[in-house]
Order: structure tokens, then sequence, then C-alpha cells
């Protein structure tokens, strides 16, 4: 197995599901889709993988936009404004103003 096949095939988390811990000799890391607090994986394209110990730190770095409450990281050179508001992700989907407070006010964003 090459180098680069140990992150970029690594297991990715069942689908809407939040990782609740890191697995032993793992850590967790995020694609670079716009995604908010509290997402779940596979949601508007929103991916994340666990991947094997030792992290490479030329191609990953420490994430801090709180989209879950554990340690987890990104792909080097990925903008540190992709973690926005539910609000601004139904916009970018395409609902009008009106419609994204709607949604989120029902619970259907949720």
């Amino acid at each position: 197995m090459k180098k680069r096949d140990r992150f970029f095939h690594a297991p990715r988390l069942p689908l809407r599901n939040l990782p609740r811990k890191v697995p032993k000799g793992k850590f967790i890391w995020c694609n670079h889709v716009q995604h908010c607090v509290g997402m779940s994986h596979g949601l508007n394209g929103f991916r994340c993988w666990k991947g094997l110990l030792p992290i490479d730190y030329r191609q990953f770095e420490r994430c801090h936009c709180g989209w879950i409450d554990l340690s987890y990281y990104k792909r080097r050179g990925v903008r540190s404004d992709k973690c926005v508001s539910a609000y601004q992700i139904l916009r970018n989907c395409g609902l009008t103003a009106k419609r994204a407070r709607t949604a989120l006010r029902s619970g259907a964003a949720s």
C-alpha cells in the first residue's frame, strides 16, 4: 500500500452519523465542503474519514471550526471559513431567505 493510500482510502463513517469518539490508533478528518456545526456525514457532500496514525502534518492540520466536540483535522490549505450556519447552508442550496428561516424554525434542517 502506498503511503498516500493510507489517508485517501481510509474507511468512511456510516452515512448520517456523527463521530462520537476517535478510534484508537486513528484520527478523524473531513473534506473541503462547506458545513455547519453538528452536520452529519454524507449531507450536502460533506464527508469525514478515519485516517491511520501517525498524522502527516505536511498534508493535514488541526481544524478549529467546531463541527464536533472532538479533535479532528482538515486537509492542509483548505480555507477556515468552511464551517457556516445552517441558515447559510440552506441559502447556498437555493432556498429563499424566508423559506430557509421557516425550515430552521420547523426543525426540517436539523
